[in-house]
């Protein structure tokens, strides 16, 4: 089951999966403004579903919480934009640069996010608790 969770304290939205964190999208508060920074994920969770599920959560939310958006992190603006009914969370003097953030993104709009995310845990790579006692022997 897919949890998402605001942990105010830590100023960031965390996704759970079967009892583990997979990922998150960190914010900071500044009065009624919410700056989205940035979101990663671990790799082996990546995917675009989702992705757009936890964001349009943290969208509903702030619009509950009647919270302004401001989105510095790409993967959140190319969602952002690809969901008309949300620029409305936009500060005004953001609407220029969240509406241009996405040209050329529309021709793949499901997947189109994960170009933006950090993704942690490359399958592909040792983790350094092993490497280093490869190492010692």
């Amino acid at each position: 089951m897919f949890v998402i969770q605001n942990n105010t304290e830590a100023q960031r939205y965390e996704f759970f999966e079967a009892g583990s964190r997979i990922g998150f999208v960190q914010y900071e508060m500044h009065e009624k403004q919410m700056w989205v920074l940035f979101t990663e994920m671990r790799r082996k969770f990546k995917s675009a579903a989702r992705a757009n599920r936890a964001m349009g959560f943290i969208l509903e939310d702030a619009r509950r919480s009647r919270i302004e958006v401001v989105p510095f992190c790409p993967a959140f603006r190319v969602f952002m934009c690809q969901n008309p009914v949300n620029p409305a969370l936009v500060p005004e003097e953001w609407h220029e640069r969240v509406d241009g953030a996405i040209n050329g993104e529309q021709d793949e709009p499901d997947r189109a996010v994960l170009k933006y995310i950090r993704f942690t845990g490359s399958p592909w790579r040792k983790s350094s608790a092993a490497q280093a006692a490869a190492l010692a022997s």
